[in-house]
């Protein structure tokens, strides 16, 4: 379980920031689609580089310190994009952007792994069932869960002056988000007495 809602809160963290973020920065920061796009790969390159160093981690470490590194990694990158704003710069968003690509890409590779060895081999359909819904439930409640702060809090259109207070308010949520279940992930990894 702890497995599945670490994927699930790094999940809930990213994916609503791909869905969002672009129209941000195309309405309200100013860059045409190709640029905008050029500066995701902040965010999405770290996803696919950072496997093999997540799996290499869960090598040497307890499975709890990379998956709840992980987690507070991508949390500290949403939080940090309260920074953001209509005169964002790549060098600015680089820090943000990156933690929350890595703290997906750090568990790309070990997440499914370990919470399918995590229990009784007769029962490593039902763990991974678990964890793909999970994964992809906190995936779509995230991005209607944002998808209706920003509308609220914008009147239904990500540009102009509230624009950026929204996402400032999504951001933050997103950060507290994962700090919550970085802690809940550790309290169910705490061994059994």
């Amino acid at each position: 379980m702890a497995f599945a809602l670490a994927a699930g809160a790094i999940m809930a963290v990213l994916v609503p920031l791909l869905v969002y973020l672009p129209t941000y920065l195309i309405a309200v920061v100013g860059l045409e689609p190709g640029r905008a796009g050029v500066w995701l790969l902040m965010l999405t390159v770290p996803t696919v580089a950072l496997p093999a160093a997540g799996t290499a981690l869960a090598k040497r470490l307890p499975a709890g310190v990379p998956v709840t590194g992980a987690v507070l990694l991508s949390g500290a990158g949403a939080a940090l994009l309260a920074g953001m704003g209509p005169h964002s710069t790549p060098l600015a968003l680089l820090a943000p952007f990156a933690l929350v690509g890595a703290g997906a890409g750090l568990t790309n590779g070990i997440l499914d792994g370990l919470a399918i060895s995590s229990v009784a081999r007769d029962r490593a359909g039902t763990a991974a069932g678990l964890f793909n819904t999970v994964r992809i439930t906190s995936e779509t409640v995230a991005i209607a869960a944002v998808g209706a702060v920003l509308a609220a809090l914008t009147g239904g259109a990500l540009s102009g002056n509230g624009a950026t207070g929204a996402m400032h308010t999504v951001a933050l949520a997103l950060g507290g988000t994962a700090a919550v279940a970085a802690v809940c992930v550790t309290l169910l990894l705490r061994p059994r007495r």
